[in-house]
């Protein structure tokens, strides 16, 4: 995936601050940094 290759706190940065369409956090503005970095981790290690 073209994403993963960004790097890990490109990645992050993103999810936190919103891309495009995708709000920050997903949506869940609840949502701990530290949850949000294991999710990413979590979906990086499952695509690669």
């Amino acid at each position: 995936a073209p994403r993963i290759k960004q790097g890990m706190d490109t990645l992050v940065q993103s999810a936190t601050k919103g891309k495009g369409a995708m709000p920050p956090k997903g949506g869940n503005a609840s949502l701990s940094d530290a949850d949000l970095r294991a999710a990413i981790e979590y979906m990086v290690s499952q695509a690669t």
